[in-house]
């Protein structure tokens, strides 16, 4: 049985913010869009995203989206960093207004709908393989019952930070450290159902808390060589080392062996981020520190960025092949150069690993 086959302006691989969100602005400017979507979702983590997101999806027109899919409001940020104190930033005068958690999988699944009803091919599925061709990429996709083959003329890999297209085409990863997190949901204490975020530092890391559609989300980023990564020893070491951050563990109510989500937290970039017919975006093009909260920020503004790219080629402008790549480096080397500032003012251990390591000046131009 011959395999079916679907050609394409543009594929995107990946449809999380990044990927559905250029979909959508391809589709805009009239090309065809086949958006690869594979399941099923990671679950939400409570995460958070900083004011500057609303100028942004006001200007993609992508606003209504992020109502609908129920954020809540964050006037303010407490955080133990420098001191066992915390310590309350507001954003009652922050020109562009608070803050807000998002439910990352609701947000993602009114941007998909969208797509839908401006003409963006939806495939349930993932990519195997990927090849270059002179004037096309051609993707292999498994569905859930077949096999298919995606022609396009440009390829957009939105696959977070496994970049599948990318690597398949030759790309690398440089990872700047080994940054790790460890994320439960937990039931919440006191005043911790109060939509404010918590950041504490400890010798071995620091610690991350916010509301959550289910509770209370609370993360340990850390190094993986603080952590017993056993399956059968992981979960109560973190209930372990929860009890060593007395801010965190005092709104925060852990079962007493939680599973727990593991993840590489790291920044990390991709080397090449684009090619002649194909580039990355969002956490595949770069991941940032969670530190910064401004990872779901970069996924929407690198998107939008790079389906103008993607439109550019399919009109033979090449300009922009190159001019993306710079932008992307460019703001990498600025997130790790606030990294090393935001890191170097945590003081109080100075034999600690984890924060010498963090607190000296890193490059990407390795």
């Amino acid at each position: 049985m011959a395999v079916p086959q679907l050609s394409v302006d543009v594929a995107i691989a990946g449809a999380g913010v990044a990927g559905s969100v250029a979909a959508l602005i391809a589709a805009r400017a009239g090309r065809s869009v086949a958006l690869i979507h594979a399941r099923p979702r990671r679950r939400n983590r409570g995460e958070t995203v900083p004011p500057e997101f609303r100028p942004l999806l006001e200007e993609l027109g992508l606003w209504p989206e992020f109502l609908r899919s129920g954020p809540r409001e964050c006037w303010s940020n407490q955080s133990c960093w420098g001191s066992a104190q915390p310590r309350e930033r507001h954003y009652i005068c922050h020109p562009y207004g608070c803050a807000w958690h998002v439910c990352l999988p609701a947000f993602e699944a009114e941007l998909r709908a969208t797509a839908a009803q401006h003409r963006v091919r939806l495939i349930d599925g993932h990519v195997t393989r990927a090849e270059n061709h002179t004037e096309h990429v051609a993707l292999y996709v498994e569905t859930s019952d077949r096999a298919m083959h995606v022609d396009a003329a440009v390829a957009i890999d939105a696959t977070g930070r496994s970049a599948r297209v990318a690597r398949g085409l030759g790309a690398t990863r440089l990872n700047i450290d080994q940054t790790t997190s460890f994320a439960t949901t937990c039931e919440p204490t006191g005043n911790a159902g109060a939509t404010d975020t918590l950041v504490e530092a400890t010798d071995i890391g620091w610690w991350y808390s916010a509301p959550a559609t289910d509770g209370l989300s609370v993360m340990l980023v850390t190094d993986t060589e603080v952590v017993d990564l056993a399956a059968n020893r992981l979960g109560k070491q973190w209930v372990t080392l929860l009890r060593q951050a007395p801010n965190t563990s005092a709104r925060a109510r852990a079962a007493a062996d939680p599973a727990l989500a593991v993840a590489a937290a790291g920044p990390s970039r991709l080397d090449p981020v684009a090619g002649p017919n194909w580039l990355a975006v969002g956490d595949a093009a770069a991941t940032y520190d969670p530190l910064g909260s401004s990872g779901i920020l970069h996924a929407a503004s690198s998107a939008a960025a790079g389906a103008q790219v993607a439109d550019a080629l399919l009109t033979q402008d090449f300009s922009s092949i190159t001019d993306y790549p710079h932008r992307e480096m460019e703001l990498f080397d600025e997130h790790l150069r606030q990294r090393s500032d935001r890191y170097r003012t945590e003081q109080r251990w100075p034999a600690s690993a984890f924060w010498t390591r963090r607190g000296i000046p890193a490059t990407s131009r390795q």
